[in-house]
């Protein structure tokens, strides 16, 4: 999937805070990986959580990995805790277990990224306004697609997206007029994604475009036509 060329997309790898605390330790080996384990436990019992900050490359790639989703200093505690029961067993069940906690183990060679994003109908009112707001990349695409999507609506495509949410006849009428926006929010959190976790943006080629594909833009035009046509 290629959006084109996106000048917040220029570096090849940008470093984000998460949004919510995510400790990553790495090791050499299991036993070394559950000793760092305990030296976070102890630290913790005299200082708060962590800064959120992205994750250290080296602890990434790491042979022996632990993540830990977190809230806040006794989340954190509490779930380094129980990751040290399971480095102690190492039983895969009860990493299973773990995961739906936050609590996530890996070993071997990191495996390869996939964003899994919803489908059609899916999309509603106000979706990604928090996330545009803060996140200069996501009201970048937004902007984007209001210049393209323009001359074809007649307005930018952010008014069909972004409305007031107190008036519920402006909710019933913008629920209808959702349908060429799945593209714009797909593309948005595509390139937010890929800056927050430091992937290399591997779609561009040339004039942004790889070959067999088509970019952001045009996807947003030939979808525009043929909702407007299949309807008539």
């Amino acid at each position: 999937m290629n959006f084109g060329r996106s000048p917040l997309l220029a570096v090849d790898l940008v470093s984000k805070p998460p949004l919510r605390g995510a400790l990553v330790i790495g090791a050499a080996s299991a036993g070394a990986l559950a000793q760092r384990t305990q030296q976070f436990q102890h630290t913790l019992a005299t200082s708060l959580a962590p800064a959120r900050m992205a994750p250290a490359e080296a602890d990434l790639r790491a042979p022996e990995r632990l993540a830990i989703d977190y809230d806040d200093t006794t989340d954190l505690s509490s779930k380094l805790a129980k990751a040290l029961k399971a480095l102690d067993t190492d039983h895969p069940a009860m990493w299973k277990v773990l995961r739906a906690q936050g609590i996530f183990r890996g070993r071997g060679p990191a495996p390869k990224v996939a964003f899994l994003y919803t489908g059609q109908g899916s999309q509603y009112v106000n979706m990604l306004r928090t996330l545009r707001a803060s996140e200069p990349i996501v009201d970048e695409t937004f902007r984007e697609a209001d210049r393209v999507m323009a001359p074809l609506l007649g307005r930018p495509l952010s008014e069909l997206i972004f409305i007031d949410d107190t008036d519920p006849e402006n909710l019933a009428e913008a629920d209808k007029k959702l349908a060429p926006t799945a593209i714009t929010r797909t593309g948005s959190r595509y390139r937010y994604y890929s800056a927050i976790s430091g992937l290399r943006d591997r779609t561009r080629h040339g004039d942004g475009a790889q070959p067999g594909r088509i970019r952001c833009t045009d996807r947003l035009r030939r979808s525009f036509l043929y909702r407007r046509f299949a309807n008539c």
